[in-house]
């Protein structure tokens, strides 16, 4: 009897070392996974952050090479990369239902709702379902269509220099779509890509200075020279009109007399004119 208990306990004794040894092959294998996984999506993230470094400094080429990367850490479906200009909220890169819609600047919404409270707190915000978490929200959402259906969404700040700059933001109509990993890598991204945005826009700002201060340089010039005021205006309204890329350009003038507000030149063409668009 007494060797029936001591094979037998040899027995349960060696299942349970087998186990112990599947159990500790197990655990190994899955943190060699979790590593794996980490160092893939580090490796993902400087190799991200390097090809917005080679970048050349065009903003709206950077914008749209910000976003392809993206792509690679979230769904970017419905996806805006904004930009703050003043009070104004400019989304230099937007997508609804994978469909690209065009630039928008959103008056005054720089500061307020969502977007204004990432800016405000310089931190990142993962909402995994808005109709449950409506009352918990730190800030509501100044634009939300219900109708689009939208559940979740994830947003993180661009910081430059100590200021938010803009917000790299996605949504999904699936509740819970994103995760904290999602926020954690497109925090550490937008990291990367906001020194790099920001030069861009201290680039644009010293070009179109420049074309400003040209500007100024020909229209002195053209004062300067001897010639009836309708053709002095016009030379003008062209010159705004081909620096700027403005799409109408007037300039108008007041009669002594009557004290009207007259036209004096126009890059509209007469058919404009004709149909009142001015």
């Amino acid at each position: 009897m007494d060797n029936y208990f001591i094979l037998l306990a040899m027995i349960i004794g060696a299942g349970l070392l087998v186990m112990g040894l599947v159990v500790g092959y197990w655990r190994g294998m899955r943190r060699r996974f979790i590593d794996r996984k980490a160092n893939d999506n580090l490796d993902t993230l400087v190799n991200m952050g390097q090809s917005i470094l080679t970048a050349q400094l065009d903003l709206d080429a950077l914008c749209e090479i910000v976003y392809q990367q993206c792509t690679r850490i979230i769904d970017t479906r419905n996806f805006q990369l904004g930009l703050f200009d003043g009070d104004d909220y400019v989304i230099k890169v937007r997508l609804q239902d994978a469909r690209r819609l065009e630039e928008h600047r959103y008056q005054g919404s720089g500061r307020v709702g969502l977007i204004g409270w990432i800016r405000s707190h310089k931190q990142g915000l993962l909402v995994s379902n808005f109709e449950t978490e409506w009352e918990s929200l730190p800030a509501r959402p100044r634009v939300y269509n219900p109708n689009i259906q939208i559940k979740s969404a994830i947003f993180a700040p661009l910081i430059a220099g100590g200021e938010v700059i803009g917000v790299i933001g996605a949504q999904s109509s699936e509740p819970a779509a994103f995760s904290e990993n999602d926020l954690r890598d497109l925090t550490v991204f937008a990291n990367q890509a906001a020194g790099s945005l920001h030069n861009a826009q201290l680039y644009e700002d010293v070009r179109s200075r420049a074309r400003r201060l040209r500007l100024i340089a020909d229209v002195t010039r053209q004062i300067t020279a001897i010639q009836p005021l309708p053709d002095l205006f016009k030379q003008i309204v062209n010159m705004v009109q081909e620096t700027f890329g403005y799409y109408l350009v007037n300039i108008y003038t007041i009669e002594e007399a009557t004290q009207d507000i007259v036209l004096g030149a126009s890059t509209a063409n007469d058919d404009k004119l004709k149909f009142g668009i001015l």
